[in-house]
Parts: structure tokens; C-alpha cells; sequence
């Protein structure tokens, strides 16, 4: 027991001498670490230095040496090479296999380099190489002794300065630290009267910190003594305070009675207000009977005498609509008015305050303006005054007076009331609204035949748009087939100008060449001549009929198409050519690019016709309106194949369409060429085939000077 008390005693001390050897440890291990890791870097650098050294000063004299066979010389470089610092070992390897070996080989830290033998003077000629191997064993081993020699020497400086110090701390801090300790430990309320003394000179004018510390335990002591003595007086003064805390808990019960009342009193209020705006009955009575419902049961709930409601009237008088007497529950007379020039600073402070609370009717100055000998007659005490609003003016006002008794109002009291007066801001505003949908039942009752007359005008009228709308889309087509015919009309009138013309030539030549032969007087030559001429107006005829011929094919295949609505399988790309080739009179005369972007394969099954009419209208739009004159403008129609569906691209970079119009372009009859003669109907008519005939979709997307872009999707098999 004894020697585990030592041992706790001296446990500060241990856990010091302990702490002290670790940092020290550590900081030599740190040290010791640093030190050595500078020497091996230095051990290496001067191996790696020696090598150097040999490559740059002896090279070339081992090998002049080799050179003029002069092996004495060479014995001698060698030898230097073997003293300098780390070198241990040289092996020359000559171009006759002769070897010169010279030390000894080591396979432990060695550091290897091998150089070429090369005889400057005689064109680089190379005679061997040289082997050189350099060795930190040595310097490695001493590293090793000196790591063992310089921790030894800081462990014993470490232990020793440790141990020196820890008998300075335990003989001037730790033995009175652990005197203070048992005195604490031993400490009670019998032996408070002994004061801490320690086994010290004690200084008070220069007191060090053990001495603060012992005092501020002798203080210490003091103090519980006087808190001891404080604590018996305050006992007694403990009996007095119950005392005075009793009847202080009589008086809180008081408050919490009238709380209590205040609660009950805020809880009827509350169940009235709630029971009023849920009753539905009471927003389908009359206003005038529901006010009067309204008031009474608002001042059963209420700590007052008397309610009633006056009615402002062109801001001159106020009239009374209602008035209740809770003593003998009945309804008073109501034909009172107040004419308003008398109140001119009771009306506005009712304006600004909305809420007037007043306990003394006789003493209130914001209502000397009343009839002070009427009140009396009616005994009135106390008065509050809460304006209603409707349509965020003042439409009356409600009165709650009490009789022969004054009354502080309270604050719940005044938010009760003001919860009344937005019920009856809201029984107003039913009553309007019921006004207003009896007015419009009668004007619906008479507007019904109106209604109905008009509808069959309309009906009527929407009929004759509809047939009118549809000849104008049939006008449309034939028009735009009509131009087609024009337009191939033109281009086929070229091809069998030029046709007419060399047959018509053909046919003089041949009458020329028959009288010749009819005279005996062709020559060979002029046959010849005949012969050649007849082949370029053979060729000129083939061409020009097969151009016509190919002209006639594409205008009757997209003409017999846009005329007829027959399903059949095409070629999509085939047929965009043919398409641009019935329009090739309209894009020869300009100076516009149109390209095709299509595979070769791709064929579907469907109306070709309406992917006629809808490129036809695409390109004349942009011919017209997306594209000034003398400009070269470019055009792209891009069809690819996406899973079951074609997705048709086309998209030219003319002027575009403005912003407002991206919505309109597809409504029937919209156009902005108007004056040029524009129908309005040609994307109108490309919206419905997309629509109805392919089944598909479109999208547009335009910017101002930078084109327009149309996106049609729709199924490969119709």
C-alpha cells in the first residue's frame, strides 16, 4: 500500500522524465538522420566525381598509350585511376581482345561507367573500351559506426541533462505540488481552521508561482469559512422570503383567475367568429336580416350593453340600419341621424384609427363633439366605435355601448370586433355579387334567342367559308400547275426550235445533194461534205428531241402527281431531281444553288405528288421572297432515313422570316406580298398535305437575314 502511494506520488515526475526522453530522442534520431543522409550524398559524389575526372583527364591518355604500345605508360595511368577517392576497379578491353584488368571487383554500392578508347588523330579511329567500377562500401561502413557512436553519445548527454533537470523540478516545484494535493485531498469542514504551509522559503513581496497558488488555497479556505457563517444567516432570511413568496402565489392566482377569465372570454369570441363564417345560411338572407342576426349574436358574446349600425351616407350623415339591447333582447326603433358637419374630428380620427376605445364617455375628447345631455338620458358609461369598409372606403360604423357601468375594453375585445366588421365588409360584398348575377341571369335569359340567331348565321357562314376555302386550295394547285406547264412549255419550245431548224437544213442539203446527182456532177468531196454535215445535224436533232423528250417525261410524272392522288413506291432523291428539272425554267433565269443531299437508295411508299407540291412551294418561296435580285443564294435539301420515317430538311440563306410572322406563315390566306399577288394559301396548303396525306409533322426555325429552315418528318409506308 505504502510503495503504491510512493509510486503515485512520483507519477508527475516519471510522466516528466519520460516526456523528455522521447523529444530528445527523437530530435537526435531527426538530427543524426540529416547528418548522415549529407554524408552518403557526399560519399556518392565522390565516386561519381573520380569517374568524371577519369573521363575528362585520362581518356585520352590511355589511349595515346595503347596507341604506341607503350604498356609501362599505361601501368602507370592505371595505378593513378585505382588511387583516386571510391575507385576500386579497371578493365581495358582492346580491339585485339587483349584485357587489362587492374583491382578488384565488388558487387556491393558500386557505382559502374564505361567510356570508348578513341585515337583523336587518326580519324576517331576507336581501340577498346575502358571498364571503371566505384565503390561508398567503405564509406557506407563508417556511417554505420558513426550512426552507433553519435546516438550513444546523445542518449547518454540526454539522460544525463534529463535527469539533472528533473531533480531541479521535483525538488522546486513537483514535492510542493504534491503536498498541496494531499492537503486538498484531506480537507473538510472540521479542519478548515489549519492553514497550508509548504516546506519553502515564502517571500510576500516577491512571491513565485507555488507560493500564488498555496495563498490562493489558504484564501480558499477563508472563504468557505465565511460562506459557512453567510449560509446560516441565510437561512433566516430564507424563511422570511417563503413568506413573502406566499402571498405572492396568492396573488398570482388572482392574475391567473382573470387569465383564466380572459381565455374563456377569447374562446367565445373565437367559436362565434368561426360559427358566423361558416354558417351558410347566413350569407343567403338579405343583408339587412343578416346584419340584424349577425349583431345580436355578437353581442351575446360580447361585454356590452348595446349594439347598433349606422350607415354613412354622401359623407353628410350617418343613419341607423340596426339596433339591439341585450337586457331586454329586442330590437330598437331605427330611424336616428347624425347629421356629419357636427363630427368633422370624430369622422376622421374613426378614418385614421379605424378602432375609437373609450372608457368615459364625459371625459374622452374625441368625442365632445357628441350630444353629451343624450347620452346621459341613455345613461350610456362607456363606448366603442369600429368603422366597417367596403371597397376600401368607409361604408358605417358599429357602436358597443355599455350602460351604468364604465369599461376598460381589452385588446382581445377590440380584435373581436374588427373580426366583425370584415364579416360585414363580406356580407356587402355578397350582397353586390348576388345584385350583379341576378342582372346577369336576366341579361343571359335575353341574350339566349340572340345566341341562337347568331349561331345558325354563323353556321351558315362558316359553310360558305369552308367551300369557298377549299375551291380557293383547288385554285391554288391548278395555278401552280398551270406555271409548271408554262414553265416546260418554255423550255420544250427550245430543244424543238433547234430540232425544226436542222431538220429543215437537213432537208435543202439533201435537195442540194440530189440535183448534183441528178446532173452526173457530185464530186467525191462535196459527198463527203454532205456526209459530215448530216452526222453534227443528226446529232443536234438527237439531242435537242431527247432533252424535250426527257423535259415531257419529268413535267408529266410530277404534273400527272400533283393532280392525282394515287399511292405508289419512288425513289426520293430521283424524284427531287425530276421535281427541279419541271422548274428548271424558273431557276435557269437565276443565279441560285440547289443541291441535293440523299443517298441513292432510299425509296418509299406514298403520294409523290404532295412531296411535289410541297418542294415546289419551298423553292418558288424562296425565289420570290427569300432571295433579292442579282444575288447568288443557295439552297440545300437534305432527305435521310431515321428508323421508320423520312426526315426531309430544306433550308435556304436568304433574307429569313421575321420573328412575328414564325406563327402566322401556316394560317390560311397570310401572306406579305399581298400587292405582288400572293394568295396566302401556298404553306397553308404544304401544312395540310403534311398534315393529312403524309401524316407527318413540321417544324420551322428562321432568324432575320440568315434564312429559313424547314423540318418534315413523316412515315416511310403511308
Amino acid at each position: 500500500m505504502n510503495k503504491n502511494k510512493i509510486l503515485n506520488d512520483k507519477k508527475l515526475t516519471f510522466t516528466l522524465i519520460g516526456f523528455l526522453l522521447l523529444i530528445s530522442i527523437i530530435f537526435t534520431l531527426i538530427q543524426t538522420i540529416f547528418i548522415l543522409k549529407n554524408d552518403y550524398d557526399d560519399s556518392i559524389k565522390t565516386v561519381n566525381d573520380s569517374i568524371n575526372q577519369i573521363k575528362n583527364t585520362r581518356i585520352d591518355s590511355i589511349s595515346m598509350a595503347i596507341w604506341q604500345l607503350d604498356n609501362k605508360q599505361l601501368d602507370i595511368l592505371i595505378d593513378g585511376i585505382l588511387k583516386l577517392p571510391g575507385i576500386i576497379y579497371v578493365q581495358i578491353n582492346e580491339n585485339n581482345s587483349d584485357v587489362i584488368k587492374a583491382g578488384k571487383k565488388n558487387n556491393k554500392y558500386t557505382i559502374e561507367n564505361t567510356f570508348n578508347l578513341i585515337h583523336k588523330n587518326l580519324e576517331n579511329t576507336k581501340l577498346g573500351t575502358i571498364y571503371i567500377q566505384g565503390s561508398y562500401e567503405k564509406s557506407v561502413d563508417k556511417l554505420f559506426k558513426k550512426i552507433i557512436e553519435k546516438i550513444f553519445i546523445e542518449i547518454f548527454k540526454v539522460f544525463s541533462i534529463a535527469f539533472l533537470l528533473i531533480f531541479v523540478v521535483h525538488k522546486l516545484i513537483i514535492k510542493h505540488l504534491i503536498t498541496m494535493a494531499k492537503y486538498t485531498i484531506d480537507l473538510d469542514t472540521k479542519k478548515l481552521s489549519i492553514p497550508l504551509i509548504l516546506d519553502k522559503k515564502y517571500s510576500k513581496s516577491n512571491p513565485d508561482s507555488i507560493d500564488i497558488v498555496a495563498d490562493a488555497i489558504n484564501t480558499m479556505r477563508t472563504n468557505l469559512i465565511n460562506d459557512i457563517q453567510k449560509q446560516a444567516k441565510y437561512k433566516t432570511n430564507l424563511e422570511l422570503t417563503n413568506k413573502k413568496l406566499e402571498e405572492e402565489i396568492k396573488i398570482r392566482k388572482a392574475i391567473e383567475k382573470d387569465a383564466l377569465a380572459k381565455k374563456e372570454r377569447i374562446q367565445n369570441q373565437y367559436n362565434t367568429i368561426i360559427e358566423l363564417t361558416t354558417d351558410n345560411n347566413l350569407f343567403e338572407k338579405t343583408f339587412e336580416d343578416a346584419l340584424n342576426f349577425l349583431l345580436k349574436k355578437c353581442i351575446l358574446t360580447f361585454d356590452a350593453d348595446r349594439v347598433s349600425f349606422w350607415k354613412l351616407q354622401n359623407d353628410k350623415k350617418i343613419k341607423c340600419l340596426c339596433r339591439y339591447l341585450k337586457s331586454e333582447d329586442k330590437y330598437l326603433e331605427t330611424k336616428n341621424t347624425i347629421d356629419l358637419v357636427k363630427l368633422p374630428n370624430f369622422l376622421n380620427t374613426v378614418k385614421e384609427n379605424g378602432v375609437i376605445d373609450i372608457m368615459d364617455v364625459y371625459t374622452d375628447s374625441r368625442i365632445k363633439e357628441f350630444n353629451q345631455e343624450v347620452m346621459k338620458e341613455d345613461n350610456i358609461k362607456s363606448l366603442l366605435k369600429v368603422s366597417v369598409l367596403f371597397h376600401n372606403e368607409m361604408y358605417g360604423l358599429i357602436y358597443f355601448e355599455t350602460i351604468e357601468k364604465q369599461k376598460m375594453w381589452t385588446q382581445d375585445e377590440i380584435l373581436f370586433v374588427s373580426r366583425i366588421s370584415d364579416l360585414i365588409s363580406n356580407l356587402l360584398t355578397i350582397s353586390e355579387w348576388k345584385k350583379a348575377q341576378k342582372e346577369i341571369l336576366e341579361l343571359n335569359n335575353s341574350l339566349e334567342k340572340t345566341v341562337e340567331k347568331r349561331t345558325k348565321e354563323l353556321k351558315n357562314n362558316i359553310h360558305n367559308l369552308q367551300i369557298t376555302q377549299k375551291q380557293l386550295v383547288e385554285s391554288e394547285k391548278m395555278a401552280s400547275l398551270g406555271g409548271l406547264v408554262a414553265g416546260v412549255a418554255h423550255e420544250i419550245n427550245t430543244p424543238i426550235g433547234i430540232s425544226l431548224t436542222g431538220i429543215t437544213h437537213f432537208q435543202h442539203i439533201t435537195k442540194e445533194l440530189k440535183k448534183l446527182y441528178e446532173k452526173d456532177n457530185l464530186s467525191q468531196e462535196e459527198f463527203e461534205n454532205y456526209i459530215n454535215i448530216s452526222d453534227e445535224i443528226s446529232d443536234s436533232i438527237y439531242n435537242s428531241i431527247k432533252r424535250a423528250a426527257e423535259q415531257i417525261k419529268s413535267f408529266k410524272q410530277v404534273a400527272v402527281d400533283q393532280s392525282n392522288e394515287h399511292i405508289r413506291s419512288f425513289n426520293i432523291k430521283k424524284y427531287i431531281e425530276e421535281i427541279l428539272l419541271s422548274l428548271h425554267n424558273r431557276i435557269k433565269k437565276t443565279k441560285h444553288v440547289i443541291t441535293i443531299h440523299c443517298e441513292n437508295d432510299i425509296t418509299i411508299n406514298g403520294y409523290p405528288g404532295s412531296l411535289s407540291q410541297i418542294l415546289t412551294n419551298f423553292i418558288m418561296n424562296s425565289l420570290i421572297h427569300g432571295f433579292d435580285k442579282n444575288t447568288i443564294g443557295h439552297i440545300d435539301i437534305y432527305a435521310k432515313k431515321i428508323d421508320n420515317n423520312i426526315e426531309l430538311i430544306y433550308k435556304d440563306d436568304g433574307k429569313g422570316i421575321e420573328k412575328e410572322y414564325i406563327n402566322k406563315i401556316f394560317d390560311p390566306f397570310f401572306t406579305t406580298n399581298r400587292e405582288g399577288g400572293g394568295s396566302g394559301l401556298g404553306l397553308n396548303i404544304v401544312y395540310n398535305i403534311i398534315k393529312n396525306a403524309l401524316h407527318g409533322n413540321i417544324e420551322v426555325y428562321s432568324k432575320i437575314n440568315e434564312g429559313v429552315t424547314y423540318k418534315i418528318t413523316f412515315p416511310i409506308e403511308d
